[in-house]
């Protein structure tokens, strides 16, 4: 199986290895559920034994996400939740499949979305990047990913709903909050 060829799919909760071996580029992922779903997906590094968790994401019903896993995590623990006070599970099941830089959009103008979304910024590239977080009500998470290795870092401040982020290329940009919209400056 290529690295990049990998789907998966299913209805219920299941861990599924994302990646053979450690590899030391970051696993570009395209996730998405059905109707009335929602799935708490969390990476996971797992070695003989043993397993840590990094930092997870969630994705409601029929919406298609892109999300980036550090290079040390193989694995990618998905939990089934209930939605609503009727504890509904929705119809449908999840998918994941990794895909390709290619895939991925460039930074460029302005932009908007919902929950995790990543965008790539060009070699050298410098840029100052007007972000506005959930509507300007609740702060929001960016972190940026190297290309071929390291984890990912926050660049924005934890406790701002708009801020101005300077970043450099080549990398990517994963912006995860309800709502969010960006704007180059």
């Amino acid at each position: 199986m290529g690295s990049n060829e990998a789907k998966w799919s299913g209805w219920r909760s299941r861990e599924i290895e994302i990646r053979h071996g450690m590899d030391s580029a970051p696993a570009l992922l395209e996730v998405s559920g059905g109707l009335g779903t929602k799935f708490q997906m969390t990476p996971l590094r797992r070695t003989a034994g043993t397993y840590t968790p990094g930092p997870g994401f969630t994705v409601w019903g029929f919406s298609r996400r892109r999300v980036i896993v550090a290079p040390e995590y193989n694995h990618l623990k998905i939990f089934r939740s209930a939605v609503g006070k009727e504890n509904s599970t929705g119809v449908g099941g999840w998918k994941v499949r990794r895909i390709t830089h290619d895939e991925i959009d460039p930074l460029d103008g302005s932009t908007s979305g919902r929950g995790p979304w990543v965008v790539f910024i060009g070699d050298g590239a410098r840029r100052a990047i007007r972000v506005t977080w959930n509507d300007g009500k609740i702060p929001g998470v960016l972190t940026m990913y190297g290309m071929s290795s390291g984890a990912g870092t926050q660049v924005n401040r934890p406790d701002r709903i708009e801020e101005t982020v300077r970043i450099k290329g080549p990398g990517y940009l994963m912006f995860d909050a309800d709502r969010w919209s960006v704007q180059v400056t």
